[in-house]
């Protein structure tokens, strides 16, 4: 960039292709003259430190600007759905993680937009750095209605936050 205007947001649309970046848009605090910034796909973690949950993609982001200057980063990216399937990931708990102060720091995403095969999200963060895209897998749920303890002889119980009674000698939900 030639030219960075404090407080106007800049977009860097990506045009790397499977790094599931989008656009990085970026504001800053002061006017930045002559800088560039570079995003690199990464094929694994390039840290000692392990990132949460299940891991998508790695990112490495390159650049001039000193920290301090960012006002706000934002990252539009896009996950396959075939990945959340296969991996078990609940695609409403999808980060991006950072890599600050020694550690890994998850930073909360928003979906935008689905298609047929790709869910796209945003997730704003401090600054530019080493990022993992990451989810968390889908909580178990059972196939069954019946509860651990199976074994009863009559009544209803609290199990869980859910209601159950006591039918045939085993805890079932109430419906």
């Amino acid at each position: 960039f030639d030219k960075i205007n404090p407080g106007i947001p800049v977009k860097i649309v990506n045009t790397i292709n499977n790094s599931s970046i989008n656009i990085i848009e970026i504001t800053t605090n002061t006017e930045i003259v002559s800088t560039s910034i570079g995003l690199e796909k990464l094929n694994s973690n390039p840290l000692a430190a392990t990132p949460e949950g299940i891991v998508y993609k790695y990112l490495t982001v390159t650049h001039s600007i000193a920290e301090s200057k960012f006002t706000k980063v934002k990252f539009n990216f896009s996950i396959t759905k075939q990945w959340i399937t296969e991996n078990n990931i609940d695609s409403s708990k999808i980060y991006l993680q950072r890599y600050e102060l020694d550690r890994w720091k998850k930073y909360s995403s928003l979906a935008t937009a689905e298609n047929s095969t790709h869910l796209t999200y945003i997730a704003e963060v401090p600054g530019l750095s080493n990022f993992a895209i990451s989810g968390d897998q889908a909580q178990q749920s059972s196939t069954s209605n019946i509860s651990q303890e199976t074994e009863c002889t009559s009544g209803n119980r609290c199990y869980e936050s859910q209601i159950q009674s006591c039918t045939n000698n085993k805890w079932l939900v109430d419906k």
